[in-house]
Formats: C-alpha cells, sequence, structure tokens
C-alpha cells in the first residue's frame, strides 16, 4: 500500500518539491515519522526536520533520496535518509509518497543500487557499489524491521537501508567486506554498498546481501522448542553447540584481520578497570530510576557495590577484536540447516567509535549467554533450563577459539572477565526494559542479583 506523505498537486518531478524551501514536505514528515518504528525520537521530542540534500535516483526525478536533518529538544541533532517517490506526476492528484511502498519507486531503488553507478543531487552525493550477478529485481519490502528498512530483489539478494544516518564507516558494512573477502561461510555473503557524501560528512547509505531462503530467527526456533518442548533438551543442546562452534569460528576470523581498526591488540587492563567505574556510576543512577518507577532496585545496588571492587585480572587476558556487538539469538537466523550471523551494527544506542571499537570476543559470549536466560524465561521453562544451553555453547565456543594462540585468557582469568561482561549486559537490558517493557524488567534483574554475587 502506498503512504502517501503530501499531496502536491501538478508537481512534474521531485525537483518541484524539494528544491527551494520545501517546508510543507519538512511539516508534514514531522507528523509522518514518529509513527515508524525506525524512528529513533519520540514525537513530542521533534523541534523541526529540515531537508538537509536529495539525489535524484533516476532522470525524471521522480524518485529521490532524500537527507533529513531532525533537530530535537534537548538532544544533539538526528540525521536520517529517505527514499521519497512522485505518484502521478503532473496531474491534479500528484503526491509525495515513501518509496519502499511505492512499486515505482521501490524498483528504481533496486535499479540503481544493481546498477554500479552514482548520482548527485543538491547537497547529497550517492554512489552505488554492486558485486552480485544479475536477477531479476521484482522488489519486494519485508516486514520484519526495526531500525532500518529492507527490500528482497529477486530470489538471491536482500536491500538494507540505513534509515539512521551515522557519518563515518559502518561497522555491518565493514565487517561484511571483510568476512565475505576471507571467506567465512558463517554470513549472509555481501554483494553491494552504498556510499553517501553530503556536506556534513560521508556515510555507508545501505548494503546488499546475499538472501537466505526460509530462514528463521534464532529466537523464534528455540522459543518453538522450548514452549514445545519440540526435540527434547537434547536437540536444543545440539543447536546451543552449533552457535557456540559458528561464534567460535567468527571470532577467529576477525582476529586474522590486519586492516587499519582491525587488526587485534592485547586486551587493556587499566582500560576495563575504567569500563568496571562508569558502569558502577551508570548503574548508581539505575538504581534510584528503579526505585522511583517503583521497582526492586537492591539486585542493581548490589552490582554498584560488585563493580566498584572488581579488579580486571592480572597477565594475559586474550586479545581484543572486532566483534559483533550486539549478539544475541535474534541475530542469528537458521536456513537450510545452517546457522548464519548477521546484523554487524553493534548495538545501536551506543555511539559509532564504540561500536567500531576492538573488544573481548567475550562480550558477544555475554550476550548469547543473556539471551539463552531470557528465552528460557520467556518460554516459561524453568530457570534451570539454560544451564544445558549455555553449558553446551561455552564448550563448543571454547575448543576452537582456544586454539587460537592468545585469543581468550586462561581459566580463572576467562571466566571472571566473562561474568564481568555478562553483568555490564544484564544491567544494559535492566535499563532498556524500564524504559520500553517495564513488565519485563524482573528478568534481567535476577541475573543482575545472580552475577554481582558471582563477581569476582
Amino acid at each position: 500500500m502506498t503512504d502517501v506523505l503530501l499531496a502536491v498537486p501538478g508537481a512534474r518531478s521531485l525537483a518541484d518539491v524539494l528544491g527551494g524551501e520545501p517546508t510543507a514536505l519538512g511539516g508534514a514528515l514531522a507528523r509522518w515519522l514518529p509513527s515508524q518504528r525506525w524512528f529513533p525520537l519520540k514525537s513530542g521530542d521533534i523541534h523541526r526536520v529540515e531537508v538537509s540534500g536529495w539525489c535524484p535516483l533516476d532522470p525524471p526525478a521522480q524518485t529521490a533520496m532524500v537527507l533529513l536533518r531532525v533537530e530535537a529538544r534537548e538532544q544533539e541533532p538526528v540525521w536520517l535518509q529517505l527514499l521519497l517517490g512522485l505518484r502521478r506526476p503532473a496531474t491534479p492528484a500528484a503526491a509525495v509518497t515513501e518509496g519502499f511502498r511505492d512499486g515505482a519507486a521501490a524498483h528504481a531503488f533496486a535499479v540503481f543500487v544493481t546498477g554500479g553507478t552514482s548520482a548527485a543531487g543538491p547537497g547529497l552525493r550517492l554512489a552505488a557499489a554492486w558485486d552480485g550477478e544479475p536477477s531479476p529485481l521484482r522488489p519486494r519490502p519485508l516486514a520484519v524491521e526495526q531500525s532500518n528498512s529492507s527490500l528482497r530483489l529477486g530470489s538471491g539478494c536482500v536491500v538494507k537501508l540505513y534509515r539512521r544516518v551515522r557519518f563515518g564507516p559502518n561497522p555491518e558494512v565493514e565487517l561484511l567486506r571483510y568476512l565475505t573477502a576471507a571467506g567465512f561461510g558463517g554470513v549472509p555473503r555481501l554483494r553491494g554498498r552504498g556510499e553517501g557524501a553530503a556536506p556534513a560528512g560521508t556515510f555507508d547509505a545501505w548494503l546488499a546481501q546475499e538472501f537466505l531462503p526460509r530462514a528463521t530467527d534464532g529466537w523464534a526456533w528455540f522459543q518453538a522448542r522450548l514452549q514445545r518442548r519440540i526435540g527434547g533438551q537434547q536437540r536444543l543442546a545440539g543447536d546451543s553447540r552449533a552457535l557456540g562452534a559458528l561464534t567460535a569460528h567468527l571470532h577467529v576470523a576477525l582476529s586474522r584481520a590486519r586492516a587499519e581498526g582491525m587488526a587485534p591488540q592485547p586486551l587493556d587492563r587499566r582500560q576495563l578497570t575504567e569500563m568496571a567505574a562508569a558502569e558502577a556510576d551508570a548503574a548508581q543512577s539505575l538504581a534510584a530510576k528503579l526505585a522511583a518507577a517503583g521497582h526492586d532496585a537492591a539486585p542493581v545496588a548490589r552490582a554498584v557495590a560488585a563493580l566498584r571492587r572488581w579488579r580486571a585480572p592480572l597477565g594475559d587476558l586474550g586479545l581484543a577484536v572486532r566483534v559483533h556487538g550486539d549478539y544475541h539469538l535474534g541475530q542469528v537466523l537458521r536456513s537450510r540447516g545452517r546457522w548464519y550471523v548477521t546484523d554487524f551494527e553493534g548495538e545501536p544506542a551506543r555511539p559509532l567509535a564504540e561500536r567500531r571499537a576492538l573488544q573481548s570476543p567475550l562480550v558477544d559470549v555475554a550476550g548469547m549467554l543473556r539471551s539463552f536466560d531470557y528465552a528460557v524465561h520467556v518460554a516459561g521453562a524453568g530457570a534451570s533450563a539454560a544451564d544445558p544451553l549455555r553449558n553446551s555453547f561455552l564448550a563448543a565456543y571454547r575448543e576452537p577459539a582456544g586454539a587460537v594462540a592468545g585469543l581468550l585468557p586462561p581459566s580463572p582469568a576467562l571466566e571472571q572477565l566473562l561474568a564481568f561482561f555478562e553483568l555490564r549486559k544484564a544491567l544494559y537490558e535492566v535499563r532498556y526494559e524500564a524504559d520500553n517493557r517495564p513488565s519485563w524488567v524482573s528478568i534481567p534483574l535476577a541475573a543482575v542479583a545472580r552475577l554481582a554475587e558471582g563477581l569476582a
């Protein structure tokens, strides 16, 4: 269904709408944006929406990418990109549409993406790189989106448009380029990418990657089997073992990177200690927020004390490498009897520099362990059901990852670091649930209580 943003009677091209001062479009977008799942602000936070630049994607300029600068109250401006189409040009019924829901605009975007060409308009230049094979386009939007939007092209490719623009290299594009070139088979292969340039900076606009047929994300896969007891505990442990091995091979591949900003370095003990102090300060504020909202703040208060006491282990701490950064069951897909890792953008709320930083691979391990706990709680399977999943994942992970000299620290440093990263992740979850799903906050709070007690 076409999503009409603004009626523009008589407009022949988007240049008629976007030229000069498109204040009417800015006002329409200010009303429309808060209803989109990918929009990062609340409606009351918007002060002004400004079209900072735009680039036509077809000769008649009836499809264009626009770069938006959203001024927010008491926040830094947010940059977004939006695909626009023009329906029924040069008629009284002419209207600006959201391009992903407009078949003609989506097709024009797909042609541009797969053409390997470039285009420029006022304040925005786009260049498409395409490494995939030619195929029938037939663009179809995918509904399962949160922070971005995707189009399926034919049977073999998906194009993801990054809705929120972050100036600088996107970690997902960086890592998929490297992993595809390295021949790592545990990710959907990169097929193409788009680069944007504006006066404010350069950015990765989109990526195209292999489409995985009949794929199921790991969260849905484990939920179905935990709730219906499909295959029994042995089958579930087998799946978690497969994920552990896949995660290890991912980290081994990333440990071999040598490009600037990706080459591994020894994990810095001082940096870990500073991280613990910063986490303690944030947790102290979180405890006050929980208490004010009527939640049990005691587990977080105990975590504050544990983090203030904690010091990173002495000796070998393993390597800091590029990692996934937001690793959980929802970020892995099962297709054709195998598991694949997807969505390498990292935690969206964290700054881009932090998401591109070298980190201990145990950060990803901790994320998946927390995801197993969540899956078990939500499925109502009983807390003890998480233990076989966690144990089988860890056992399968440690064998290949431990075979690479220096990647992981030896015991007991490994267990101490893993407990720290898992507590850090659980505190992040408490913040998220308190802000978005207060009825779920008890799930990570239980983990915080357990992990704070065990942090050595």
